[in-house]
């Protein structure tokens, strides 16, 4: 089952580690799969996804407003990224530079657009759709749907539990009702859809674990292709397990660290050019305990 870009499921990602830990602790001796999708919104194929939506909206073909959707999310504009900083005489290698261009009103002046607007580019490719699109992570959703159908089912017969966050996903197999054999068969069946050129499994970020009393070992030479076996730790949507406890991943603790030092150098170089603190009310928000009891931040999130 899906569980990311869905409103309708009035949940959470920690209710939803949550739910898997509890699910292991009632099956305490397990397989867990791990996998990741290479590149998966770059590799979207246009034809399988639009025969998913026919699908979903049980047509033969698609309407017209429906099309112009699909036409527009995978034959887009872009403008390359390294031309933009030419024109605006940005080196991106140079940190400075980055952060002036990110933080500018405009990219481009009205006059500049209109000068150099024959640098837009269309993309003609057969497979991929833009991330930051609006309509890409519902679009993604569809795209999985039959997918998610036959590894759910496959998972389900077997007493187990399958739940996918974007491109990655966990897969958890009791061992009372499923063997390596099963995982053997689940591999089989990723490298079906890779031959068809809808989906492509990544073995060097995927891992398959043998829990048993209260331990966890990566098995994942036992399968062809072998797997990833450098993590020795179950590692899915900001936590990790070992066995015995649920962590907080220390990428996701690093990234905050990283990204308050970042923002506390911004309001001291504003502070220091103008002498006013510009942004402190947001550093306190964003990273202070105090700051969990507005919107909410890191301490809401951990507690």
């Amino acid at each position: 089952m899906p569980i990311a870009y869905r409103t309708d499921l009035h949940t959470d990602t920690i209710a939803e580690f949550r739910k898997m830990h509890q699910f292991i602790i009632q099956h305490p001796s397990s397989y867990i799969m791990i996998g990741d999708f290479t590149s998966f919104f770059d590799r979207i194929n246009h034809q399988y996804l639009k025969e998913r939506l026919c699908d979903l909206l049980q047509v033969d073909k698609l309407s017209s407003d429906y099309y112009a959707i699909f036409k527009r999310i995978t034959k887009y504009d872009y403008w390359d990224l390294k031309d933009l900083y030419r024109l605006n005489n940005l080196n991106p290698k140079k940190r400075k530079d980055k952060i002036k261009m990110s933080s500018k009103p405009r990219i481009l002046s009205q006059s500049d657009y209109k000068k150099y607007r024959s640098h837009i580019k269309r993309y003609q490719d057969n497979k991929g759709i833009p991330q930051g699109s609006s309509n890409s992570a519902c679009l993604a959703n569809f795209y999985m749907l039959e997918i998610d159908r036959l590894i759910n089912e496959f998972v389900v017969a077997r007493g187990g539990i399958y739940r996918r966050y974007s491109d990655d996903f966990i897969i958890i197999l009791p061992m009372d009702t499923s063997s390596t054999d099963d995982i053997e068969k689940l591999i089989l069946k990723f490298e079906a859809f890779k031959d068809k050129g809808i989906l492509e499994l990544q073995p060097e970020k995927t891992q398959v674990y043998k829990l048993q009393s209260h331990s966890i070992v990566n098995i994942g030479h036992l399968f062809t292709p072998s797997l990833n076996e450098k993590h020795k730790t179950i590692n899915f949507i900001g936590f990790t397990f070992d066995g015995n406890a649920v962590k907080i991943r220390e990428k996701t603790t690093s990234k905050y660290y990283y990204r308050m030092h970042h923002k506390a150098k911004g309001v001291a170089h504003q502070y220091y050019r103008n002498r006013y603190y510009k942004g402190a009310d947001k550093l306190y928000q964003l990273y202070s305990p105090n700051g969990q009891y507005g919107k909410g931040n890191y301490f809401t999130y951990l507690s």
